[in-house]
């Protein structure tokens, strides 16, 4: 049962990544909720509930394969030693840290590109026909913004993180470093939602109120990772 679990939250990844890039292909599925959003959101939740059963599912065997040998009992008397408290490693800080860092740095370095793609302020209406047109004519706004979105993907949750790490994590961390993930799937859909808002802003159907809530909820979010990470690794 567990190698179905495990199958299924494959498939869901796939289905993330491929739908993250072309959220079209399943409209037949999500008909005119078809965008980003509902992917990341529908795979996204698949993903943690396919890990979550795969989790509960799979066998436990470290016990039996780990139990010793039975040893002779000695029948010379020994001396008892007092026990020595045993040292908190924190060994599992740096890599962890590392982890989550490295993660968080592709979310800040698409935001930056994102904001960098647009101008300072709203471009007038103008000819819709002429600004279709200005999509490839380099140096205008829509040509700028029109590359940002071909060449930029925003990255998808690798929840392989907590996996990796879990066996390291001190028990009392464990359920404090895995709300980060959490944390960091707010970071990508917010960031999608600003994308989703920028285009209309540039044609001015979307105002500048618009595009700066969608601002201050990507800056939350990073905000909230941030915070997330320090405590874990408190």
């Amino acid at each position: 049962m567990d190698d179905l679990f495990l199958a299924l939250a494959l498939l869901s990844i796939l289905g993330l990544i491929v739908g993250l890039i072309k959220p079209n292909l399943f409209k037949k599925i999500f008909k005119k909720r078809t965008n980003r959003k509902t992917v990341g959101l529908v795979f996204g939740s698949a993903i943690v509930l396919f890990f979550i059963l795969f989790g509960v599912t799979s066998p436990n065997t470290a016990k039996t394969n780990n139990t010793p040998a039975s040893t002779p009992v000695s029948t010379s008397t020994t001396t008892s030693t007092p026990t020595e408290t045993p040292k908190v490693n924190n060994d599992w800080k740096a890599p962890v840290k590392a982890k989550f860092n490295d993660a968080m740095n592709q979310y800040k370095k698409v935001y930056s590109d994102m904001l960098s793609a647009l101008p300072k302020t709203q471009p007038p209406k103008g000819d819709i026909y002429q600004r279709i047109q200005d999509v490839n004519i380099p140096g205008t706004v829509d040509y700028t913004w029109s590359q940002f979105r071909q060449k930029t993907d925003i990255p998808t949750i690798d929840y392989s993180i907590g996996r990796d790490l879990e066996d390291s994590i001190p028990q009392e961390k464990a359920k404090i470093c895995s709300g980060v993930e959490e944390k960091m799937y707010d970071t990508a859909i917010a960031l999608m939602d600003l994308e989703d808002v920028c285009t209309p802003w540039l044609i001015g159907n979307k105002t500048n109120q618009d595009k700066s809530n969608a601002q201050s909820k990507v800056d939350q979010a990073i905000s909230n990772v941030e915070k997330g990470i320090a405590d874990c690794l408190k």
